[in-house]
């Protein structure tokens, strides 16, 4: 939430009763709003309290759990199944949406048999003793009242499901983002950041769009089981006929489905190599830009573009065939039926026809939803699957890790302990850049070690190439101590850390780590916010979820946190950086920090642990106060003063290092070894083993030790030289380092009031004015065909045309025109989604041109998050739905039409009247 916007809100939630639900109520005060406006964030209501997600996150954790722990305990990988999960949180929801469903489907068969009733009341012939009701008032406000019942049925049971979508939503993206924090690292490197962003932004809709259907699998068949028991009574043995026709066809439609399931899966995974491209795309731009890689770069995201469009032309031909045996489905089953009605020597009376023709309707129009009701479980099953099998992933086992204990009162008792430990990378490590990159995300690279599951062993296969280990390490690191690890590049001190924080896997000895550990990488990690809010990681304590509700107790305790946030900022050297924003500690800096220097990331992620404890940062000052800002029992750096100047370093080690740190067990990777005479125990790594360890005087009496080697060229009066020079650069570019710290991440764009033309005509262009003609063409032909259909109609029931053998000759001559607009609706139906795919690969080409073309100012001001957004869930409804609302549109706009020429044509008094 963004706590700006929230603040300026009313407070008010919205809040649902059946007549608010029946009327779409509730949201009426909002759009009386936005005609007069447009709708900003703090417009929009707060959200009723049950559609929280802190009040539906919870709901798969004791599920997934239990089945985790069979995973464990079982040589068979268990399924998962989320259905009993979801179950007991959404069953009122989806009782109340059956409550619907059997209302809307009672209505449908009532206003059939009303329609018989109609005839027979306007029939003078037939007997007023048998009428239902001898009144047409009270017939007309009856089917009235049925009708309005019928619509208020279908409202409420789309508007629970939007509720039903929000909760189960909130239930399964929370599932998804806990699970990512507990995978192994096997498991990383099969589901990449890319693949479960997936995850969260297109299998969860789709999961979703399944529940939400869920009530009709049974409606749907009650309702055809009733229009054919009512059928029957109206056609007799003629209801055969309709019966296998509507199932013939309906079995032939479904086979037909299958390439629907192939195309999808294949157009999922496409999208989920495209998102991993564009990540890596994305966060590695400066490298692009710099060696002008722009081409290279875009030719891979164009190679998972192109296994999308040919997926989605599979789509395309499987929802075609399916398609098109529905709608031969929906026009050959009431012909059909009565002609051989007819051929049985029966005779058409319009109190026999209509009645039975209604129910015909209601069922074909099942037919009508089956595409899409199919094509929801076609793409739910898929998004199922792959949701189950991360679900299911492998999770980090305690037993791969250091044991973790609660510290103890006793200040004697160690903070770390390893005998005889042995750690291993599941993956490749570069030596060379050991240090540097074994704390990065380990799923891209030719590198990478595969992990194969052995159906014989079920046992992990790991190649033995180049795998950065530990071996046999023993140490013991006393509590409130100071620990420096040094050594060459490569040997293993970022490992040794990443073994204490949980990184590696240990495959043998014993580690004990006592306390909770605050970890400080060489990465920063700086999110898209304030400075306060990368320190504080936005923690409640410090902003309340609910800022326009402050109690006197809540106010003394965020007034505490604040100030321990200013202590972690002053450890951290931060005060004369926030003194050159702008805005000080309000000042927004961009997504990875990127209007701040190296050091000042690093310093920021180094407060995020002093506030809680008191830690600093500037990116380096900031990752330095963050960690402070966590409080810690273990403070665990890797190599946290390499990006800073010699005196921002200096003033760091001895504030927050050495001052606010002094109480706490602090272990240092650095290169810096001019420190060393300050710690209080020196380790010296080489090849992944501590070849020494004990105080900096004690070492350097061995003098054919390491260290002592190490430290023969090493002068510790380098560091007074160092600051000298730095502090002279610093004056010069503390200006121009000012005058650009402030890039505030750039404002999304947003279009408002009625859409443009130019938007409609660069549409247009997209997908080819070649096509627009074509359609345009398809538009009058079908239009056409379906007002002779309808003329034929009308003429059929009075014999208008006077025809020879009048029930065959209209029966055969209306069979023909329906068949003919049957086969244009469903070529139409097929060319919309071609040319719209067309448009859609046209808007992604021009997209990706615009990200190769601009300059690197662009990336300094948009967030990635926001970019990914448009080139994947954008992409993805550009491809998946403007076909289907192009071709709705198109149909709805003929039928409109012809509707307008046969009312012209049969009831012209009427339009000379208007």
């Amino acid at each position: 939430m963004n706590y700006t916007a929230a603040t300026k809100r009313s407070g008010n939630r919205i809040s649902w009763n059946l007549i608010t639900f029946a009327t779409v109520a509730w949201i009426y005060p909002l759009l009386k709003l936005g005609y007069k406006k447009p709708l900003l964030e703090e417009d929009l209501p707060l959200l009723g309290t049950n559609e929280q997600a802190v009040n539906c996150a919870h709901w798969l954790d004791k599920y997934i759990a239990q089945t985790q722990d069979q995973t464990y305990n079982s040589s068979e990988k268990p399924k998962l199944s989320l259905f009993p999960a979801l179950f007991p949180h959404v069953a009122p929801i989806i009782a109340a949406d059956a409550l619907c469903q059997i209302i809307s489907v009672a209505m449908t068969t009532l206003l059939s048999l009303m329609i018989g009733e109609i005839l027979n009341f306007v029939n003078p012939a037939y007997p007023r003793e048998n009428l239902f009701i001898n009144n047409g008032y009270v017939l007309s406000l009856l089917m009235l009242a049925m009708q309005l019942l019928y619509t208020f049925a279908i409202i409420i049971s789309e508007s629970v499901a939007m509720v039903l979508e929000v909760r189960v939503k909130a239930a399964l993206i929370n599932a998804i983002y806990k699970k990512s924090l507990t995978l192994s690292s096997k498991s990383r490197r099969k589901f990449s950041a890319g693949k479960i962003n997936s995850l969260v932004g297109s299998d969860t809709v789709s999961i979703i769009g399944f529940i939400e259907s869920l009530n009709k699998v049974w409606s749907m068949p009650l309702q055809v089981g009733l229009s054919l028991y009512f059928v029957a009574g109206y056609l007799g043995a003629s209801t055969g006929v309709a019966t296998g026709v509507f199932v013939g066809l309906g079995i032939v439609s479904t086979l037909l489905s299958a390439p629907l399931g192939t195309g999808f899966k294949a157009y999922m995974t496409a999208l989920d190599k495209r998102t991993s491209v564009l990540r890596e795309f994305l966060y590695g731009v400066k490298v692009v830009k710099y060696h002008a890689l722009e081409e290279q770069q875009r030719a891979k995201i164009q190679a998972t573009r192109d296994e999308q469009v040919k997926s989605l032309y599979t789509i395309i031909f499987g929802l075609v065939l399916q398609t098109g045996a529905i709608i031969a489905q929906q026009t050959m089953t009431s012909p059909l039926t009565f002609i051989t009605f007819g051929a049985l020597g029966n005779s058409m009376q319009p109190q026999t026809i209509f009645p039975a023709l209604s129910f015909l309707s209601s069922l074909l129009s099942i037919s009508g939803q089956l595409p899409q009701i199919v094509f929801t479980i076609i793409q739910a099953l898929t998004s199922y699957q792959r949701l189950s099998n991360f679900l299911l992933a492998e999770e980090t086992n305690a037993n791969d890790l250091p044991a973790y204990r609660v510290i103890s009162l006793n200040p004697n008792e160690p903070s770390i302990v390893y005998k005889a430990a042995s750690f291993t990378w599941e993956q490749v490590v570069d030596k060379k850049n050991e240090d540097v990159d074994e704390n990065r995300e380990r799923n891209d690279g030719s590198e990478t070690v595969v992990l194969e599951d052995r159906a014989d062993s079920g046992s992990d296969v790991v190649s033995n190439k180049d795998v950065f280990v530990l071996e046999n390490v023993s140490l013991e690191i006393k509590r409130s101590s100071l620990v420096a690890v040094v050594g060459a590049t490569g040997s293993g001190k970022s490992s040794l850390l990443s073994s204490i924080s949980g990184s590696m896997r240990k495959t043998g000895g014993e580690a004990i780590v006592y306390g909770k550990i605050g970890y400080c990488p060489q990465e920063p990690w700086i999110i898209s916010g304030t400075i306060q809010e990368n320190i504080t990681l936005m923690d409640d304590t410090v902003v309340p979820q609910e800022p326009w509700i402050i109690s006197e107790a809540i106010q003394e305790k965020k007034t505490f946190m604040n100030n321990r946030c200013q202590e972690a900022i002053e450890a951290c050297a931060l005060t004369k950086d926030l003194k050159s924003f702008p805005s000080g500690i309000k000042t927004r800096i961009g997504e990875k920090g990127i209007n701040l220097s190296g050091g000042q990331k690093a310093r920021i992620s180094l407060g995020k642990f002093t506030f809680k404890f008191h830690f600093f940062s500037d990116a380096f000052f900031f990752r330095i106060a963050r960690a402070i800002a966590k409080n810690p029992d273990v403070f665990v750096l890797d190599d946290p003063l390499s990006a800073l100047d010699a005196h921002v370093s200096k003033d760091i080690f001895n504030d927050a290092i050495t001052g606010l740190m002094s109480s706490k067990t602090v272990i240092i990777a650095t290169h810096l070894l001019h420190i060393l005479p300050k710690v209080d125990q020196v380790i010296v790594m080489d090849q992944g083993k501590i070849v020494q360890s004990g105080s900096f005087s004690e070492l350097m009496v061995d003098v054919n030790g390491k260290l002592f080697d190490t430290m023969k060229d090493y002068h510790l009066d380098e560091e007074n030289i160092e600051i000298a020079v730095t502090e002279k650069v610093l004056r010069a570019a503390e200006k121009e380092s000012t005058d650009s710290i402030d890039e505030d991440a750039e404002a999304e764009d947003r279009e408002t009031g009625a859409v443009s033309f130019s938007t409609y005509k660069s549409f247009a262009h997209a997908i080819g004015f070649q096509w627009i003609v074509v359609m345009a063409i398809a538009f009058l032909v079908l239009t056409g065909c379906y007002v002779s259909q309808q003329l034929t109609l009308s003429a059929w029931t009075t014999d208008y045309w006077r025809l020879s053998n009048p029930n065959i000759s209209y029966l055969v001559l209306y069979s023909v025109l329906a068949g003919v607009n049957s086969i244009g609706d469903v070529l139409n139906y097929g060319f919309a989604l071609y040319v719209c795919v067309r448009g859609a690969q046209y808007f992604h080409d021009k997209a990706m041109d615009g990200l190769m073309k601009v300059p690197m100012m662009f990336y300094d001001v948009q967030p990635i998050g926001r970019i990914l957004n448009r080139m994947t869930a954008d992409v993805r409804s550009l491809d998946n739905r403007t076909g289907i609302i192009v071709s709705s549109v198109f149909s709805s706009v003929y039928l409109a039409t012809g509707i307008l020429i046969i009312t012209c044509i049969s009831a012209w008094q009427i339009i000379r009247e208007l």
